[in-house]
């Protein structure tokens, strides 16, 4: 997913910005965020997390410097913008993506979206049932072990936006879970880390990672 993929790398550039306190590394991680936002409006949430990153920071001048990410955002958007002007195409993309979205976004009510959510969490949670027991037991040990404030508000905002990034409209396709791949991917790297102390359990651990999916061969 396109929006993964510019979203992961802006919040590289933004840890980057933030130990180093380099303005060029704010805007580069802000237009990054601002392709993340042109791939899928669902991108905006990870701006949300950007927000969430430089307050909890050590550099000072926040304001200044999310100002700063904020105007790569902006950059994006008026590239966009001027090209959608010259090319005579502003309407018809005020209509598919704002308009259309929009509408598109409202039509399912909660009881449709806990059935599309139960439905579409079925068809991958089974199959790789370890690796989402190890994300769950990563959230529980971000609160449980010694972690710094600072990391734990990392990774809680990357985890909660990220989920909600994938809520928009309550479709819950199973490609918006792209989207929260990031957030568990080090959840999992926090559990791993920790069952790493106890000897032998990758004997044990690593046959049930992955359960192939029945009916599909094996590779």
């Amino acid at each position: 997913h396109f929006v993964a993929v510019f979203a992961v790398w802006g919040l590289v550039a933004l840890a980057g910005a933030i130990e180093q306190d380099g303005n060029l590394r704010y805007i580069a991680s802000g237009f990054l965020l601002g392709l993340a936002i042109l791939m899928k409006q669902h991108g905006l949430v990870f701006v949300a997390c950007a927000a969430v990153w430089v307050a909890v920071g050590p550099a000072r001048r926040k304001t200044r410097h999310f100002a700063t990410l904020l105007l790569g955002v902006a950059a994006v958007f008026g590239l966009l913008g001027l090209w959608l002007v010259l090319s005579g195409s502003f309407d018809r993309f005020w209509f598919w993506v704002i308009r259309y979205a929009a509408s598109y976004g409202t039509r399912q009510g909660l009881a449709e979206g806990w059935r599309n959510f139960v439905f579409s969490t079925s068809r991958f949670v089974p199959q790789a049932a370890l690796l989402w027991l190890l994300a769950a037991s990563g959230a529980a040990l971000l609160l449980t072990r010694r972690f710094s404030s600072q990391t734990r508000w990392r990774l809680g905002a990357l985890l909660v936006l990220s989920f909600l990034g994938v809520c928009p409209g309550l479709y819950f396709r199973e490609h918006y879970f792209l989207l929260f791949l990031p957030a568990v991917a080090l959840l999992v790297a926090v559990a791993s880390e920790a069952a790493g102390a106890i000897p032998g359990i990758g004997r044990w651990l690593a046959p049930g990672a992955v359960r192939p999916i029945p009916g599909n061969p094996g590779p």
